[in-house]
């Protein structure tokens, strides 16, 4: 029973630190700009919408089909 118990405060504390995360996020502005901040990781190299990653065994990567 006392790890029933244990069990259900880490389940209290991991959600209510889960939701303290959530609103101090939201609160800093941490989503204000989601799609742009997606778009950043791409530049010439590796265009929008162009697969230009494969595993080691699929080297016909190349022309952005798989």
């Amino acid at each position: 029973m006392a790890v029933i118990f244990a069990i259900w405060i880490f389940m209290g504390v991991l959600g209510t630190s889960s939701l303290v995360a959530l609103v101090w996020a939201i609160q800093t502005g941490k989503f204000s700009n989601i799609k742009g901040d997606a778009m950043s990781i791409f530049d010439a190299d590796e265009p929008i919408g162009k697969v230009t990653d494969s595993f080691p065994q699929n080297t016909d990567c190349k022309d952005g089909k798989i």
